[in-house]
């Protein structure tokens, strides 16, 4: 027990503490029964106050005790220019364009992703992009079966009509 306290001040200390452990313990079955229902407490973000050369009001959220957002509040002048910096000295992605190639059927297709198995095996294309090859590969598969598929329809379509008119 701390000295200079009397029994009394403990006692009015303990009862504040169980006052205050009530009332949140009220609340959080509340905000319980609030949310069970489908109600989501409301968060009000307030909206950067700056006023953009185009006389557009910025969109950002602002900052925790502030009306700017952390490009525009002139205390964090200082933290933005590193931040600026920082980002200016990250590594750069590679935007090195691939050979244009001519996919016109299956085996094509089947050409370049064989080709890419390759360069991510060697480590010479990203691993972005060789998916995105895979996503859009696959797609044009597809695109390249139902169009044969037309193909055949209409050649039997065509044979069919041209027995019906000879007999």
């Amino acid at each position: 027990m701390v000295t200079g306290w009397s029994l009394k001040s403990w006692l009015i200390l303990v009862s504040l503490y169980l006052d205050i452990l009530n009332v949140w313990v009220k609340l959080r079955l509340k905000l319980g029964k609030l949310i069970s229902k489908g109600h989501t407490p409301q968060v009000k973000v307030m909206i950067c106050t700056f006023i953009k050369p185009d006389q557009e009001q910025c969109q950002a959220n602002a900052m925790t005790d502030s009306v700017y957002c952390f490009s525009h509040n002139p205390e964090m002048r200082e933290e933005k220019k590193m931040a600026v910096t920082k980002g200016g000295l990250s590594p750069k992605k590679n935007y090195t364009p691939l050979p244009p190639i001519e996919l016109t059927d299956s085996k094509s297709v089947v050409n370049l992703l064989v080709a890419t198995i390759g360069q991510v095996r060697a480590g010479t294309v990203e691993l972005r992009v060789a998916n995105c090859i895979g996503f859009l590969a696959s797609h044009l598969i597809k695109a390249l079966e139902l169009s044969d598929l037309e193909n055949r329809v209409k050649e039997i379509e065509r044979l069919t009509l041209e027995r019906i008119t000879y007999k």
